[in-house]
């Protein structure tokens, strides 16, 4: 565990943005009436400070690179954006367009504020993060139609105590994580979001979770659905330490986290899998579900009290079918189900 913490200060110091001698710090609306104009006018290493209250950044530019999505404001390289609280300080997408776009961004740092009504037809709602790597801390994503924070292409991102709270997306309400990239969250709340498969997060590449929670997200779709709170798929290997996974729900198999996919492992160690529900007839995995060829390793967990529901459900704790799970040092207590499993 100590090496966790280091190698997590480790990342956090290479995230920092480099201070730059003659920095400016520019005020919105003080110095400029918009967010985005002032991102234009920023030198590498400026601070953008905005004001208490809503900034409803109208999304009228399209994000560019092949990508047409409309955006309340887009992000270059060197820059900081800071609010004064999240609560505080509202970046609003009018529900028309995503908040924050981030393409090709290095030493950018993100804090102290809200994103929320962000929306996508495609993908990346609220922070949409593109071959980019920002430290991002202190902010609530929240009410964002497409995914709270997204990211694609190589993006490696530093979040800290963040919150993503309901959102809503095709898979992934919270968080998703595409191939090739490796963010780190720690001490963040992934809670209350809603996607038809993948309800508060989906990786399908190496993140690492430290210190999170992650509750309260479910499903709405009723075809193949998996991981009610956290969806592990494809060739991912996340190390998921210290989190809590509760009060999830599935209408299929993993209410709490599913693993599915040959190639597809990872670490849980030292959590918490609580009071998560695998729901519908045929639901599976009420806290763990791991199909298909996935192997993870899963060490001095607590798997509690979670349940599957449908007539033909089972393994209210953990189900296993053509896979391996490298368990040990875990407490199974309390979980129940109402079909044929245990």
């Amino acid at each position: 565990m100590k090496f966790v913490r280091g190698a997590l200060g480790l990342v956090l110091g290479l995230a920092l943005p480099l201070a730059v001698a003659g920095a400016a710090t520019i005020h919105v609306p003080g110095d400029y009436l918009t967010i985005q104009e002032a991102v234009d006018a920023a030198a590498y290493g400026d601070e953008i400070l905005v004001a208490p209250g809503s900034t409803y950044a109208s999304p009228t530019r399209e994000a560019g690179a092949g990508d047409t999505t409309l955006c309340s404001v887009i992000l270059k390289s060197g820059i900081k954006l800071r609010g004064s609280g999240a609560g505080q300080t509202f970046i609003h997408g009018d529900s028309v367009g995503r908040v924050l776009h981030l393409y090709q961004c290095e030493d950018v740092e993100i804090s102290d504020l809200t994103v929320t009504e962000g929306f996508a037809e495609y993908f990346g709602s609220g922070i949409f993060c593109r071959q980019s790597s920002p430290y991002i801390h202190d902010v609530e994503v929240e009410g964002n139609w497409d995914g709270g924070i997204s990211m694609i292409e190589g993006s490696h991102p530093v979040i800290e105590n963040c919150v993503m709270d309901n959102n809503e997306a095709k898979a992934g309400g919270g968080l998703a994580v595409e191939a090739t990239c490796h963010p780190y969250l720690y001490d963040c709340r992934i809670t209350n979001n809603r996607a038809p498969f993948a309800g508060g997060a989906i990786v399908r590449s190496d993140a690492t979770l430290y210190n999170c929670t992650i509750s309260g997200n479910r499903t709405s779709g009723s075809v193949n659905v998996l991981g009610g709170g956290i969806l592990v798929v494809d060739i991912a290997e996340p190390v998921i330490i210290g989190c809590e996974i509760s009060n999830n729900e599935c209408f299929g198999n993993g209410g709490g986290i599913a693993f599915i996919g040959e190639g597809c492992g990872g670490l849980l160690l030292g959590c918490t899998v609580t009071g998560n529900v695998s729901t519908g007839l045929e639901g599976h995995g009420g806290g763990i579900s791991v199909t298909s060829g996935a192997n993870p390793e899963i060490r001095k967990c607590v798997v509690a009290d979670n349940y599957t529901t449908g007539q033909w459900s089972d393994c209210g704790g953990m189900y296993v079918e053509y896979a391996g799970v490298n368990a040990s040092d875990c407490t199974f207590y309390g979980n129940w189900t109402e079909g044929d499993g245990a």
